[in-house]
C-alpha cells in the first residue's frame, strides 16, 4: 500500500473513529436519560459505523499499521505517526465508553429486577423454623416496604 494511500485509510479509520466515539457519548446520554426512542436510533446508527469500521479495516489487509508505517521513509512516516496515534486514542476512548455504558445497563437492569421482586412480593427472607433450621419464607408484603 502506497503512502498516500495509507494516509486515506488513516483518515477513513480515525473520522468513523470519532463518529464512533460521538454515538457512543449520545449513547451514555440516552441511557441516563431512559430515552427509549434514542436508544433505538443510537443502536441502529451504532450498528452502522461498527460495520464502516469493519470494512476500513478488511481494507486494510493483515500486516499491522504499525509495521506498515515502519517500512516507510522518514518524511512518510513523521507525517503518518500522528495519524496512527490519533487512531490508538480514538480506539481506547471507544472501549472506555462502551465499559461505561455497558455498566450503567447492567446497573439499570439490576434495578428494574430488585423493583419487581419488591412489586411481586416475591422476596424470600430467611426465618427460623419449627425445627430450628433456616427456612426461605415468602414476604406477602413486599409492596409494603416498597
Amino acid at each position: 500500500m502506497l503512502e498516500n494511500d495509507l494516509e486515506v485509510s488513516l483518515r477513513t479509520l480515525t473520522a468513523f473513529s470519532e463518529r464512533l466515539v460521538e454515538i457512543l457519548q449520545e449513547e451514555r446520554q440516552a441511557l441516563v436519560d431512559r430515552s427509549l426512542p434514542a436508544l433505538g436510533r443510537i443502536t441502529d446508527a451504532k450498528l452502522r459505523a461498527c460495520a464502516d469500521l469493519e470494512h476500513a479495516v478488511d481494507v486494510l489487509g493483515p500486516v499491522p499499521l504499525r509495521e506498515r508505517i515502519a517500512e516507510l521513509p522518514e518524511s512518510a512516516r513523521a507525517k503518518l505517526e500522528p495519524l496512527h496515534t490519533r487512531l490508538i486514542e480514538l480506539a481506547r476512548l471507544t472501549q472506555e465508553y462502551n465499559t461505561v455504558n455497558g455498566k450503567i445497563v447492567r446497573r439499570s437492569q439490576q434495578s428494574v429486577r430488585e423493583l419487581i421482586n419488591l412489586m411481586s412480593g416475591k422476596d424470600t427472607e430467611l426465618l427460623y423454623g419449627d425445627q430450628g433450621h433456616t427456612v426461605a419464607s415468602r414476604q406477602g408484603t413486599a409492596i409494603a416496604r416498597a
